[in-house]
C-alpha cells in the first residue's frame, strides 16, 4: 500500500528526462513481478512507441517509467490479460536483463497516472553531490 501511495504522489514530481520519440518492447507480469514473460505477436516482441522519463518519489528516490498513450496503453495491458491471465500487467522493459519500470498513461485531456507494476528505485543519496555526466 506505501508503494502505491508513494507512487500517486510521485506522479506529481515527474520529470522527462528524454524529449524524442523512443521505442520499447512490452512484457506481462503479476503486479508482484514473481511470473512474467514477453509480449509477442507470431514470435515477434511486441514495440511500442513513448518517451523514457524519471518520476521522484516523497522518498527522494527516483524511479524510471515510459510514457505512452491510454490508447495504446489500455491495448497492450488487454493483450496481456488476453495470452496470459486477468492478473498480468502491461510494463516496458528494453532486454531480459533490465531493470523493471513501469508506464506512465497520458489521458486525451492531458492528465496522467501511473500503472500498476512491480518496478525498481534508486536513492538521490547515492549519488555524490558533485556528480556530473
Amino acid at each position: 500500500m506505501r508503494e502505491i501511495i508513494a507512487t500517486l504522489i510521485a506522479i506529481l514530481c515527474i520529470s522527462n528526462v528524454h524529449a524524442e520519440r523512443e521505442t520499447t518492447n512490452v512484457f506481462c507480469a503479476t503486479p508482484d513481478g514473481s511470473h512474467w514473460d514477453w509480449l509477442d505477436v507470431n514470435g515477434t516482441p511486441l514495440e511500442v512507441n513513448g518517451e523514457w522519463g524519471r518520476g521522484i518519489a516523497t522518498n527522494s528516490s527516483e524511479f524510471d517509467y515510459f510514457k505512452v498513450s491510454e490508447e495504446i496503453y489500455l491495448f497492450i495491458n488487454q493483450m496481456c490479460k488476453q495470452k496470459f491471465s486477468s492478473e498480468y500487467v502491461a510494463q516496458p522493459s528494453d532486454n531480459y536483463w533490465g531493470e523493471w519500470y513501469i508506464f506512465l498513461v497520458q489521458r486525451s485531456n492531458g492528465s496522467q497516472y501511473v500503472t500498476e507494476g512491480k518496478y525498481n528505485t534508486t536513492s538521490r543519496d547515492l549519488l555524490p553531490s558533485e556528480f556530473r555526466l
